[in-house]
């Protein structure tokens, strides 16, 4: 399941998201640094809002334990989270996003074979306990019911 195969009501609550023309009233910033194989460097800039990262359905207890600690983190000062990733996890971010701000009922199918592994890396940084169990869950139902092979994979 991608963004776009969410149900409508789903994909509503995506408001991280850029809307063309809409506000959407972000709080917080999370700027993402992917290194990749080259030694280049590509910082993507991501616009979210602190209760959905805090306390929504799939919270982060990394975001919330932030939150709490009002001004003793630098992050504090500008509202921005800095994060250095490799290009694999980078390219995950938007779906770990999706998956925090999206329905515990529809989450889960935004997880597939390409970006579990990313998001694995992302769910155990930024302490989210459901991705990390739902991401367990997909990878034992996919190695039970569909293919022995991708074990090694997995591994």
């Amino acid at each position: 399941m991608t963004e776009g195969d969410l149900s409508e009501e789903s994909k509503a609550l995506l408001f991280w998201r850029p809307g063309e023309e809409e506000e959407n009233f972000n709080d917080w910033s999370i700027e993402v640094t992917a290194s990749t194989k080259s030694g280049d460097t590509k910082t993507t800039t991501y616009h979210v809002h602190r209760s959905m990262l805090a306390m929504g359905p799939n919270r982060s207890s990394y975001f919330e334990t932030l939150f709490r600690s009002h001004h003793q983190f630098r992050e504090s000062a500008n509202n921005t989270s800095e994060v250095t990733l490799t290009e694999d996890q980078a390219a995950a971010f938007p779906d770990f996003l999706d998956y925090l701000y999206c329905p515990l009922s529809e989450s889960k199918g935004l997880i597939k074979k390409e970006n579990c592994h990313s998001l694995h890396y992302l769910a155990n940084y930024f302490l989210v306990p459901h991705l990390i169990d739902d991401i367990d869950n997909f990878i034992r139902e996919d190695i039970t019911c569909n293919n022995l092979g991708h074990l090694e994979k997995y591994l």
